[in-house]
């Protein structure tokens, strides 16, 4: 049974153009690795704020897809705001990003994430995290070609694969890399705009961090 609190973040917000406009803007850059053989997985992901600010993760998974880490790493990544976001979703699996877009996830949740012959929708357990954290957070997914030049979808390729590798090792990822970093790169130069908003939503974001 769900407690109030779980209802009340999984609850579709009413975005009007004025509440979207209030919403803090992030960046997601999401990736996941597994391998065939052994079943090994990994996740990871990149959030940069409007600042230039960025928190990255990841983590790995035993019997595991790669599918299923991709789902692993965007949910992981939505998980970390406590209030609602706008939030630009960007990764390279045509899998996920397709099923948001084109609303595979709608005719899924209509027959409670089972398939015809009664048995339960692949990851099942990710895609209904997924789609509450959909509805919490205002999404625009985007496709990015993998292995093609994006520096941020290339970093969390790499890391992925690395949280992979440590979780066949049995090694934990914060040994091989802090897994909680937070680190500020050189942002663009920022518009006259772009500083009066954030200058009201600066609060918001900052306080999460």
């Amino acid at each position: 049974m769900k407690t109030k609190k779980s209802q009340s973040r999984t609850k579709r917000k009413d975005f009007s153009p004025f509440y979207k406009e209030l919403l803090t803007e992030v960046e997601l850059y999401t990736d996941g690795s597994a391998s065939h053989t052994n079943k090994h997985g990994g996740w990871a992901y990149i959030l940069t704020f409007p600042d230039g600010f960025e928190i990255v993760r990841s983590g790995h998974q035993a019997n595991t897809t790669n599918n299923a880490m991709e789902l692993r790493a965007a949910v992981e990544g939505m998980k970390f705001f406590k209030s609602p976001k706008r939030i630009k979703l960007y990764s390279d699996s045509a899998y996920m990003v397709n099923a948001l877009l084109l609303g595979w996830w709608k005719e899924w949740e209509k027959n409670n994430f089972l398939r015809r012959d009664g048995t339960p929708t692949p990851n099942k357990e990710l895609w209904q995290e997924l789609v509450a954290l959909s509805r919490f957070h205002l999404i625009e997914p985007i496709k990015v070609k993998g292995h093609n030049g994006d520096a941020n979808n290339e970093r969390c390729d790499k890391l992925a694969k690395q949280a992979r590798k440590a979780g066949q090792a049995g090694v934990s990822v914060e040994e091989i890399r802090p897994v909680n970093r937070i680190s500020k790169r050189q942002s663009r130069p920022i518009t006259l705009a772009e500083k009066r908003r954030q200058g009201r939503l600066k609060l918001d974001w900052q306080s999460e961090r």
